[in-house]
């Protein structure tokens, strides 16, 4: 089972970076990264990051860039011998956010009204 933890400061505002800690089998941290345009964010070849896209409930497409900003227990070879098995871990932890952003959708739409919330 996949171990996930969400980093973030609320405290710093809306700027602040968003990050998923990975902490089982290839340990890593993960910067989630909006952005309207691919060309609006910087990123190398070498990069470590799979591009996902939300469907939010008002209709509109939210993309985001999932970049591996370190791994805490491998070398850049390893890395590259395990690759097909970090972007698994990457598109597992993409889902796991993606259920998040889910709740916190349903979380922020129910506050508006108690009466649509449905826990059956």
């Amino acid at each position: 089972m996949e171990r996930f933890l969400l980093c973030e400061n609320p405290m710093n505002g809306n700027t602040s970076p968003i990050y998923i800690l990975q902490t089982s089998n290839y340990s890593m941290l993960i910067d989630i990264i909006p952005y309207d345009e691919l060309e609006d964010i910087s990123f190398r070849s070498d990069d470590v990051y799979s591009l996902f896209t939300y469907l939010n409930p008002d209709g509109f497409k939210e993309h985001y860039m999932l970049k591996v900003v370190r791994f805490f227990n491998l070398n850049d070879i390893e890395v590259k011998e395990n690759i097909n098995e970090i972007k698994s871990q990457i598109m597992e932890a993409w889902n796991w956010y993606k259920t998040y952003m889910i709740w916190e959708d349903i979380r922020f739409d129910s506050s508006d009204n108690p009466e649509r919330i449905n826990f059956n």
